[in-house]
């Protein structure tokens, strides 16, 4: 428990450090929501080969269903959660950029915020995904309702949806 704690304090001072945002910014937040995305896709195999594998328990039982039902839960809820941030950002205004890009800062945190299902296994792969989401949010937070001369840019930014 002390260490989902700490995750969201030290997102808050890696926040707190961050300058202005930069021209480079844009490219390394559409690089790092597409790695959350493609390392979304490899967890969902990576859970699929644990459960064919035994990992997760004897092929078929109900304890290895469980787990994997559990994995392909939190995988996919945090896949529509990225969607849902991209579609909202895709939609800002200089009159709705400020609530705006909090709501998208919201559902990108519940979007890592899913990936932890108490499977030691799984959880190391989803870290992964948590990481490249919460550098995300750390560039996103840099941006000002300026930058929304970069939208015609963004809207074109496309989520991978899982594959499984």
């Amino acid at each position: 428990m002390k260490r989902r704690r700490l995750i969201p304090l030290a997102l808050v001072l890696a926040l707190m450090a961050q300058a202005a945002c930069q021209p480079s910014d844009l490219h390394r937040l559409n690089v790092e929501l597409n790695r959350a995305a493609k390392t979304l896709n490899a967890a969902a195999k990576t859970s699929h080969q644990f459960y064919e594998t035994g990992i997760y328990g004897p092929v078929g039982s109900e304890g290895a269903i469980r787990i994997r039902q559990k994995a392909a839960t939190a995988i996919g809820e945090s896949n529509e959660y990225l969607i849902k941030a991209l579609t909202m950002a895709k939609a800002l205004t200089p009159a709705t950029f400020e609530a705006g890009k909090l709501e998208v800062l919201k559902t990108l945190s519940l979007a890592a915020a899913q990936l932890h299902i108490g499977n030691d296994a799984v959880d190391l792969i989803l870290q992964g995904v948590a990481t490249a989401i919460n550098a995300a949010v750390i560039i996103l937070q840099n941006f000002k309702s300026s930058d929304l001369k970069y939208l015609p840019m963004i809207q074109k930014w496309q989520i991978e949806r899982i594959e499984a």
